[in-house]
């Protein structure tokens, strides 16, 4: 009897002190001083809490139950997650990234978190190739996906844009309630400055290295360093823009992409960086002219023609 008095004292002492046995993550402060007790956590308690309805419904992700018309996120779904202080004060997020939808490669991340009042937030964006537990993915110049790029101690977010490949980083920050991710990309010019352009850069020396030793037809039809190098052109291109390094580097880049006596001649890329400036003018002249080269390139293999361009 003694030992179970004495048992059940410690008990409430440990319970009083926040040093809790919870089986729910929900019910446990998202505090520094429980940041041991939430990491004890597993997929299944993430899960769990995700598909309970307490933070809003879970994000759209695979197929809907028979007879429900609520996703349901599996353990296995959950098991890219981590616990950080985005604010850089004493409450935690949990940041949870769920797989690729099919083929489409963009899957949801989904920030919770929980307030002084015990009530919880929770901020969603879709993102290409997320993964928080790697320090780089390929094709990436920029490294984990949260960081706190300036040292004021809050963290920011960063995701591919675009879809397939070339993408570019895009930077956002949580907004105080919980409830958005605001893009913040323009105040980082350093980030992209220092960190991102050096290695895309040595990237693009390489490739133009290779690029030199393949041969060239003049057509549309490039080998693999030509057809990687134009693309990151236009990835160098965008950062430049997006980070308000230079307004205008989409433009100069559609010009000589656009320019036959230019290395970078590509008129394919063209219209693709003239389209994303809004220049459709342009763009459909480029567009033309590198049909004609797909066209011509068939022609010379045997191939039959394509159809005109409308």
């Amino acid at each position: 009897m003694r030992r179970l008095l004495i048992l059940a004292i410690a008990l409430t002492a440990l319970s009083i002190a926040g040093i809790g046995f919870c089986t729910d993550l929900a019910d446990v402060a998202w505090t520094k001083s429980n940041l041991e007790q939430l990491q004890s956590f597993t997929a299944a308690d993430v899960a769990k809490f995700m598909n309970s309805g307490k933070a809003g419904d879970p994000p759209w992700y695979g197929q809907l139950p028979d007879g429900d018309d609520v996703y349901r996120v599996s353990d296995l779904a959950a098991q890219d997650f981590l616990w950080t202080n985005m604010h850089g004060d004493d409450q935690y997020q949990l940041v949870v990234a769920l797989p690729p939808r099919g083929s489409a490669g963009q899957g949801p991340l989904v920030i919770y978190s929980k307030d002084a009042s015990a009530k919880f937030h929770q901020a969603e964006i879709d993102g290409e190739a997320i993964a928080l537990h790697k320090e780089r993915h390929w094709g990436d110049y920029w490294g984990s996906t949260i960081q706190d790029l300036n040292g004021d101690g809050k963290k920011e977010l960063i995701l591919r844009a675009g879809f397939g490949y070339p993408t570019w980083p895009v930077v956002y920050r949580l907004s105080d309630d919980g409830e958005n991710l605001i893009e913040c990309t323009k105040a980082f010019p350093k980030f992209y400055q220092n960190t991102v352009l050096p290695e895309l850069d040595d990237h693009i020396a390489s490739l133009r290295e290779e690029a030199a030793k393949e041969p060239k037809n003049g057509t549309y039809l490039e080998t693999t360093a030509t057809q990687l190098l134009g693309q990151e052109l236009f990835n160098r291109a965008k950062i430049l823009v997006i980070s308000g390094l230079d307004p205008d580097a989409m433009k100069k880049q559609a010009q000589k992409f656009m320019t036959a006596s230019d290395p970078d001649y590509d008129p394919g890329g063209a219209a693709r960086a003239y389209n994303d400036i809004g220049d459709k003018e342009n763009a459909e002249k480029a567009r033309r002219v590198a049909h004609q080269q797909r066209d011509a390139w068939r022609k010379a293999h045997g191939f039959p023609p394509l159809k005109p361009v409308p």
